[in-house]
């Protein structure tokens, strides 16, 4: 069985850390609820590489086979997913909840009015499909269920002859 200042020390706590007066059962549930310094230094790296745009959120879902399923081919595929990385690239990984707002923020993004006709409209074309993605992965969630046990015909037959009698 692990003392509280080893159960501490694991968490995070450095070794010279005094409760004080606390009971135990407080420090137990301040130790249980703490986040360890290496997680949190992490997480805080993780969370500033995205709020300076120095990385992109990958796609989460199989987004090239939804593509493929709804009558792309696979090379046209990944070639929507490279330009929904182009496009996020250009936003510096920001991504939103409205494609409204995110077709704008890519309208106004530094260098998107340098690049080609098309290549632009492949942009936007690309953050719309993905949204489509998102929004399917989201019906899937709420589709409702049938129910698992299903009336046999031969039984309503019997119900319906027991009625007209």
């Amino acid at each position: 069985m692990l003392s509280v200042d080893q159960i501490a020390r694991i968490q995070g706590f450095p070794a010279e850390w005094t409760w004080g007066d606390i009971p135990k059962r407080d420090v137990l549930q301040m130790i249980a609820n703490a986040v360890p310094a290496p997680v949190a230094r992490a997480l805080g790296e993780i969370i500033l590489e995205r709020h300076q745009g120095q990385s992109v959120p990958a796609i989460e879902g199989r987004f090239v086979d939804w593509l493929v399923r709804v009558g792309r081919t696979r090379t046209t595929a990944h070639n929507i997913k490279a330009n929904v990385g182009r496009a996020r690239r250009l936003l510096h990984g920001r991504t939103f909840a409205d494609m409204g707002h995110e077709l704008l923020a890519l309208e106004a993004a530094s260098g998107f009015d340098a690049l080609p006709k098309n290549t632009k409209s492949d942009l936007r074309r690309a953050l719309s499909v993905l949204a489509e993605f998102e929004a399917s992965k989201l019906q899937k969630k709420r589709k409702p269920r049938r129910p698992a046990v299903s009336v046999l015909p031969e039984l309503e037959s019997v119900t319906t002859l027991k009625q007209a009698a």
